[in-house]
């Protein structure tokens, strides 16, 4: 069936890199997908795949029933959002819509995810089980997947696995991280509001200075509280915001915070969740500051199942060879709400690279630059349709 796989694929190609960058030229934000939902029902609904609308939004589900018999269900997911940046580089297919683009690679997704599906439909008599097609809104939020899982979309038929896949520009075109254990962190927001008492700037004996706390506050995190996690774990804390005053002259009554934590292991949160409490409590103590701390869990950390693993390995390695697996590459500190379903369900999510091989520095994605060599989404539909096809006749 292999043949036969890249043999459509290559057939299709024109038209995937076609469908991707017709939905690049009009991205759209998280819930807001109505125009990219429209085109990918009608996709769907063109290849006589059965199609519902509307899930949580503008999510889409196709069913791909199989004419061999009863079997398996796995789940494949698209994100189809995109990101409010405004696109620098210039072609034929630049982002229409002003200070929106697909900056991480969300179009190229969907597309792949209809070139799979379209593979899938002409080989659905060789097929036992059925194919359900997730086209999820709403990745950049982080909030999408929670909302498809709580209408239902592992259910009606019940999933027994899940795949998904990112482009990743800082690996070449024709490499694929697929390994088993975890792939994304966890990632959590936090904020931080720091009340003193404002005055003027000539005179700070006279107030409590909430900037002077935030500085120490900001030290703290980026020494003691991270020194305090061994260090053969990777674990990141980032400020990313520090606001205080509006005046040459006043100190202010206020300085808020704001930024992002990731690990790779939910002891490891819990432990720099704690010891940045006691951080905000040591300093204000020691300040005179109230110091307020409010963390926000987003998701947990994308984990390959080791079974499901093997067998994309091995799919992957039918369609281009063993050389294409890049297996040295540490896992990214990157999130991702794919790790809602494979909570839920056994799930491997693919790194595919994208990166131009011949070019050194690829743009990164969530840039205004960012590109990709569209010869990925050949190889990712490919081993998509491979693995499908793997799962559901084991």
């Amino acid at each position: 069936m292999t043949d036969d796989i890249k043999k459509i694929a290559e057939e299709l190609f024109q038209d995937i890199i076609r469908m991707r960058r017709e939905l690049h030229m009009y991205p759209e934000e998280g819930y807001k997908e109505f125009r990219t939902s429209e085109y990918i029902a009608r996709v769907l609904r063109n290849a006589g795949i059965e199609t519902t609308t509307g899930i949580a939004g503008t999510g889409v589900v196709g069913i791909i029933k199989g004419e061999a018999g009863d079997g398996k269900t796995i789940m494949l997911r698209a994100d189809i959002d995109a990101n409010t940046i405004r696109e620098e580089v210039q072609c034929e297919y630049t982002s229409k819509v002003d200070g929106m683009m697909h900056a991480c690679g969300h179009d190229g997704h969907t597309a792949s995810l209809l070139g799979t599906a379209l593979i899938l439909s002409r080989l659905k008599d060789k097929l036992k089980g059925n194919v359900k097609l997730v086209f999820q809104p709403a990745e950049e939020k982080l909030t999408g997947a929670r909302k498809m899982i709580e209408e239902g979309v592992l259910d009606n038929p019940k999933v027994d696995a899940c795949l998904g896949m990112h482009l990743w520009p800082s690996i070449p075109s024709g490499k694929i991280i697929a390994k088993a254990g975890p792939v994304l962190s966890a990632g959590d927001f936090f904020d931080i509001k720091i009340t003193g008492k404002s005055g003027h700037g000539s005179q700070p004996h006279f107030t409590v200075d909430p900037i002077s706390a935030g500085s120490k506050l900001l030290n703290e995190l980026y020494t003691t509280v991270i020194r305090k996690i061994d260090p053969s774990e990777a674990a990141v804390i980032s400020v990313c915001s520090f606001n205080a005053g509006s005046y040459y002259n006043i100190i202010p009554d206020t300085a808020e915070l704001k930024g992002t934590i990731r690990s790779f292991k939910k002891e490891v949160q819990d432990k720099i969740h704690k010891n940045m409490q006691f951080a905000a409590d040591k300093i204000g103590d020691a300040e005179g500051v109230k110091i307020d701390l409010a963390i926000h869990k987003l998701v947990d950390v994308t984990e390959n199942d080791s079974v499901l693993a093997s067998l994309v390995r091995n799919s992957i390695k039918k369609i281009a060879g063993e050389d294409s697996l890049e297996d040295n590459v540490a896992p990214s500190t990157g999130c991702e709400d794919f790790s809602f379903y494979s909570q839920k369900v056994p799930g491997v999510f693919l790194l595919v690279g994208c990166g131009f091989p011949d070019k050194a520095d690829n743009s990164p994605l969530h840039s205004s630059t960012f590109q990709m060599d569209e010869n990925c989404l050949l190889l990712s539909v490919q081993v998509f349709v491979q693995a499908v096809c793997d799962y559901l006749l084991s």
